[in-house]
């Protein structure tokens, strides 16, 4: 979190992409995984969402950081 963050309380999270993953032999469901930008500070994080609780991840990719993005 960066000092403007900080002084307005808080990163505040804009989601910028969404992307479902599908299926696949190993994995008989979808998953979601999902790209933020802070408004603020342009900071980015990234989710992955999963029905299993042991795939579902947060990181903050950084590959994504140098791609354009398109909202």
């Amino acid at each position: 979190m960066r000092l403007a963050c900080w002084l307005t309380g808080g990163c505040q999270w804009v989601v910028l992409k969404e992307e479902w993953i599908d299926k696949t032999q190993e994995r008989p469901y979808s998953q979601l995984v999902r790209f933020y930008e802070c408004r603020c500070c342009k900071d980015t994080k990234a989710t992955l969402t999963s029905p299993d609780d042991g795939e579902s991840l947060f990181s903050v990719p950084n590959e994504f950081n140098k791609k354009e993005v398109i909202a």
